[in-house]
């Protein structure tokens, strides 16, 4: 699939018959050349439409792949996808930077989940208008460091997010915005980890090193939450989770320690939060 060759032929097909294709085609001309924009590896797991509906629809965005935004990073752009998958006549607004591409919300590249994106005008404002009234659920479901307690059910701290070059973007302070999100405990676990001293060598000694800041010695514990969003911060679910002591597990960014990230990424190579279940009404208010 040649994204230049089919935003040429777009491009010439409407500065030939639509009055708005000087618009779409200044748009399409200051895109990336096909050959600087690197596509994902045979390896990696591809986006697909899970649910296609004549004015939305919902995509599964596996981790990696990015939600284009204004400070978007190194990931694969779920732009590309969508307007490989849909025409112009089918979905305009995919082909839209103005109009973020038809993504209301987001994910953050690392996480996994279902974003909904409206195809057409009448779709984008009817998601638009669920998410900013609150009526658009997300559920998530995610494996912490720790044992939450089980009446731990709420958290409610201002977060506020910073445009940075590495380390944490977002943290929990008072010149934050309101924020609050819901949890519900389903399972406490332990994790056994092999012993640094059946290796030998450089292996032994960074394993010695990764298990020195870990209070429990070799033995971790975890737990698996459900998590309802009230308000859609950025970040604002590992942001939280890690101000209350519980950081999610494979996260680069607000683990505890280096250490614990390194622990983690020997067997969960991905953050692991995953948002699983998405509540909303079509244009035609059909839940």
């Amino acid at each position: 699939y040649s994204l230049v060759a089919t935003a040429a032929e777009m491009r010439d097909r409407l500065l030939k018959h639509d009055l708005t294709a000087p618009l779409l085609a200044r748009r399409l001309v200051s895109r990336p050349e096909a050959s600087t924009i690197p596509g994902p590896p045979v390896s990696t797991p591809a986006p697909r439409i899970v649910v296609d509906l004549p004015e939305m629809c919902v995509v599964h965005k596996p981790p990696d792949w990015e939600v284009d935004c204004g400070d978007v990073g190194s990931g694969f752009l779920l732009s590309a996808y969508l307007q490989s998958r849909f025409s112009l006549s089918e979905a305009p607004l995919v082909h839209f930077e103005e109009h973020q591409f038809g993504m209301v919300h987001r994910l953050d590249r690392v996480s996994s989940g279902l974003l909904l994106v409206g195809k057409t005008f009448v779709g984008f404002n009817c998601a638009k208008w669920q998410l900013n009234t609150g009526q658009l659920q997300r559920e998530y479901v995610v494996l912490v460091h720790g044992w939450v307690p089980l009446d731990l059910r709420f958290i409610d701290a201002k977060v506020l997010h910073v445009h940075a070059q590495g380390g944490k973007e977002s943290s929990v302070t008072e010149q934050g915005k309101p924020s609050q999100t819901r949890l519900t405990t389903l399972g406490h676990y332990t994790l056994q980890r092999h012993s640094s001293s059946r290796v030998r060598g450089d292996e032994a000694e960074e394993r010695a090193e990764e298990f020195q800041d870990d209070e429990h010695g070799e033995v971790e514990s975890f737990s698996l939450v459900v998590i309802q969003i009230c308000t859609g911060r950025r970040h604002q679910i590992r942001t939280h989770l890690a101000h209350v002591g519980y950081p999610t597990v494979t996260d680069g960014k607000y683990a505890t320690t280096r250490a614990q990230f390194v622990r983690d990424k020997r067997w969960c190579p991905r953050n692991f939060l995953h948002r699983y279940r998405l509540g909303f009404c079509d244009s035609r208010s059909v839940a």
